[in-house]
This record gives C-alpha cells, structure tokens and sequence, in this order.
C-alpha cells in the first residue's frame, strides 16, 4: 500500500490505481485496498466507483475508520 499512497500523494492517480489493482488481485479481501481504490476513484472524479470501493472496503471491515469517513463525506456530497 505504501507505494500507492506515494503515487497519490504525488498526483500520480493512475499509477496508484496500477499498484492498488495488482495488489486485489493478489488478496481481495484488503479492506485497505479497497478504501484506497475508493479514494483513488473518488479523486478521478468517479464518485460511483468510489462508493462501490468504500461500501466493498466496508463489507470486509464493518469498523474501517478511513472508509467509514470517506463514505459518509462522499455521500454527504450534492
């Protein structure tokens, strides 16, 4: 995960999408992953893949904070 929150932080959208898909494909049961994917998707401007992402993230761990967050501020959204 640490390469792809260097890729967002850097602007690098695409990249982090990379490295975040590669890596469900290795484990798709990463909470983690998926809230990451959520935001990726969020910052892309795709706010249906990004609820997708976050609700995916947030059936693997009821209790993820970041996903809880960014879920509620997404659909807090007009």
């Amino acid at each position: 995960h640490a390469l792809s929150v260097v890729y967002v932080e850097n602007g690098k959208l695409d990249k982090a999408q990379l490295v975040l898909e590669q890596l469900m494909q290795i484990d798709d049961n990463n909470a983690e992953t998926y809230m990451l994917l959520g935001y990726v998707a969020f910052q892309k401007g795709d706010k249906t893949s990004a609820q997708k992402y976050l609700e995916a993230a947030l059936k693997i761990d009821p209790n993820h904070v970041g996903a809880q967050e960014n879920l509620k501020y997404l659909q807090s959204l007009p």
